[in-house]
């Protein structure tokens, strides 16, 4: 480092900085021409390293070539498989521990590492020898059955163990699938991602990984069309999170249907399929329903969590809904699987928040901010922590509230999804709304849409910001405006065939007709909103007052009809309302 530094300070009298910045990626030409007083070893980075290589011993060069196939370092069983499989040059710990004592690796912790100059270095000697190609396809055989030997314990209770394995070997298996693209070996990439689909998903690599599918699945070139099938399937799964582009994720599980293999994993592709697709018809429920009583306990715990929220959709009783939630919780449970058991303490969460039961929801949401914790996912946080700060606020703790709240952008942020991001926008400005500062909510809501715009956004989220943005048009003395929005943010909410969502839309909805001089009509939706969603929602506290002021303002027979009326309504309906 001390010669790298003279010699980069050489530069800088010929050279700006962006001028050296530019040419870091070639760092062996670009660190030339040090003190002209010192030895010739010590005036270029090249001559340093080629003297260091010089005092090898044939086996080291040869260890120290092939180890720089490795981008994310090695550990000893890796090194000896990949770099030297015959055992033709001599015990592996000798040669890396001599490479140690040697400053060209570094121990950390069980694993092997060279600084990148090294690396490159060693590149270039593999390229030299005509090895790189052979000891490409090595290192990608080697960590492709790695993961594949991993993959199926990713649903288990050894799946931290797995993760930690698979986590530690992340740029190395990237790496390799990276190389498999960019060589156009359709076969290898498409591998790499069905056994890397499931660890993208339970680690929170969702975005990265969909992406990575992407360009494989694009390949041309021949490939094991169940293999193909599959990796589209795990594919699809990670997309809805990672590119959220709804005809790439649909044509992903339309190719994954031409599976004709035994995995039992192919079963939950045509239920979350259906859901996404067509949302909560007899068919999908149907669908659904067969998978919660799959043999794979694993599936079947996943399918009563599925069967719930597609309940939930179409106004599940609250009752029921927690029974489910409790019943796929418990199957995770005696799995020892954390991702199942997060999803389902979130899920049942949310079912107790609205039943107003705000610190065993607040008890549940932790626990399940706990788990994801432990399996490193960042992904699934988000929402959690957005939920909590609600109920901490609801609790009468809104220093604890504006942390936590202030832990779920940052945690958005280094996700870097646009909806996520638009979440914490959002309920930053339904908590400006409701405390009756108008502008700053207005510039939330307004901040969240324009991130939504520049994404594939979900109609839950264009529903929710829209519906806010109604209730505050109407405020601000335009209530018909606002109705406008609100008709706009009902059909969002009905094109997601999510209940809950619609419930809030109308609620919102409710606000602004009342505003606008319908008393009745506002009742009509108020009633159809606890209609669709299940039951009221009171993590909603506004919606008190607001219905109380809607019916005093009608007799009796106004109330009852107005009532009746929301309580014929269906979500495809409730547009007509407005």
């Amino acid at each position: 480092m001390p010669l790298a530094i003279e010699l980069a300070a050489a530069r800088c009298r010929s050279m700006t900085a962006a001028q050296i910045a530019d040419r870091l990626d070639d760092r062996f030409r670009l660190l030339t021409r040090g003190s002209r007083t010192a030895l010739p070893r010590h005036q270029t980075l090249r001559a340093v390293v080629d003297w260091s290589w010089d005092l090898l011993a044939d086996a080291e060069r040869v260890m120290l070539r092939r180890l720089a196939v490795f981008p994310g370092g090695a550990t000893l069983e890796a090194a000896g498989a990949v770099c030297d499989p015959g055992g033709t040059l001599g015990d592996p710990v000798d040669l890396v521990a001599a490479l140690v004592d040697k400053s060209l690796l570094v121990e950390d912790d069980g694993r092997y590492r060279m600084l990148e100059t090294i690396r490159a270095y060693g590149l270039e000697r593999l390229d030299e020898c005509g090895e790189t190609a052979q000891l490409r396809r090595r290192h990608a055989t080697w960590f492709l059955a790695l993961a594949e030997r991993l993959e199926p314990t990713l649903r288990t209770a050894e799946q931290l163990k797995a993760l930690a394995v698979l986590s530690a070997e992340h740029d190395n298996l990237h790496g390799a699938l990276r190389r498999a693209i960019a060589d156009e070996d359709a076969d290898l990439a498409v591998q790499f991602v069905l056994v890397l689909g499931w660890y993208w998903w339970m680690r929170g690599h969702r975005v990265e990984g969909a992406g990575l599918a992407v360009a494989a699945l694009a390949l041309d070139g021949p490939t094991d069309p169940d293999a193909r099938a599959m990796a589209c399937g795990v594919a699809a799964v990670n997309g809805f999170d990672g590119i959220g582009e709804t005809t790439q994720v649909n044509a992903w599980f339309q190719e994954a249907f031409r599976y004709q293999g035994r995995q039992p994993m192919f079963r939950l592709f045509k239920a979350v399929s259906m859901l996404f697709r067509n949302g909560s018809t007899d068919e999908t429920l149907e669908h659904i329903g067969v998978l919660t009583r799959d043999p794979d306990p694993w599936l079947a715990s996943l399918g009563e969590l599925l069967y719930c929220h597609a309940e939930m959709n179409i106004g599940i009783p609250y009752d029921a809904a927690a029974r489910r939630f409790a019943k796929s919780l418990a199957g995770f449970q005696e799995i020892g699987e954390r991702w199942g058991m997060a999803a389902s303490m979130q899920s049942l969460a949310e079912v107790l928040a609205r039943r107003g039961e705000f610190a065993a929801a607040v008890e549940h949401l932790e626990e399940s901010l706990r788990l994801f914790g432990e399996l490193g996912t960042a992904e699934d946080r988000s929402a959690a922590e957005v939920r909590l700060a609600q109920l901490h606020e609801l609790l009468g703790h809104p220093e604890r509230a504006e942390r936590v709240l202030a832990g779920a952008r940052r945690t958005a942020l280094q996700v870097g999804l646009p909806e996520g991001i638009a979440f914490v926008d959002y309920v930053y400005a339904e908590r400006a709304l409701r405390a009756g500062r108008l502008d700053e909510a207005r510039r939330q809501f307004n901040d969240a849409a324009a991130i939504l715009a520049g994404a594939h956004a979900s109609a839950q989220m264009l529903a929710a910001v829209q519906g806010g943005l109604a209730v505050v048009r109407a405020l601000e003395g335009a209530p018909g405006d606002g109705r406008t929005m609100a008709a706009v943010a009902l059909e969002h909410a009905r094109s997601a065939f999510d209940g809950p969502v619609a419930g809030a839309v109308l609620e919102d909805a409710a606000e602004v007709v009342l505003l606008d001089g319908d008393p009745a009509l506002a009742v009509t939706l108020l009633t159809a909103a606890e209609k669709i969603r299940g039951g009221p929602d009171h993590t909603r506290p506004h919606l008190a007052t607001l219905a109380s002021a809607a019916s005093a303002a009608l007799t009796a027979a106004e109330r009852a009809a107005a009532v009746a009326r929301g309580r014929a309504t269906t979500i495809e309906t409730a547009a007509d309302l407005l």
